[in-house]
C-alpha cells in the first residue's frame, strides 16, 4: 500500500475502515504532527466586545493525502 494519512501515526478520525473494500479517499481527519494553531474567533454569550475567544485546531485532512513526515502507524498497511 502506499504512504497515506490514514496509514500515519500523525492521522487522528473518529472513522475506522472495516475492510479494505471502504475507500480512505472520504474519510476526513486531523493531522496530529504539528500543535494546533488558532483558528477562528467565536462570540462569547456575554455583551462585551471582548468575550471573544480563539479556539485551537489542527489541520484538516483526507485518510488519502499524504505529506513528507509519513510515520506508519503500527499495524496499518503503509510503508
Amino acid at each position: 500500500m502506499e504512504r497515506c494519512c490514514y496509514d500515519c501515526d500523525y492521522f487522528y478520525s473518529s472513522v475506522e475502515l472495516t475492510g479494505k473494500e471502504q475507500c480512505i479517499d472520504h474519510v476526513e481527519g486531523e493531522c496530529r504532527r504539528q500543535p494546533p494553531v488558532v483558528g477562528d474567533y467565536f462570540k462569547g454569550s456575554g455583551d462585551e466586545d471582548t468575550d471573544e475567544h480563539g479556539f485551537g485546531e489542527f489541520p484538516k485532512v483526507l485518510g488519502a493525502d499524504w505529506c513528507g513526515e509519513f510515520v506508519k502507524r503500527e499495524g496499518s498497511g503503509g510503508q
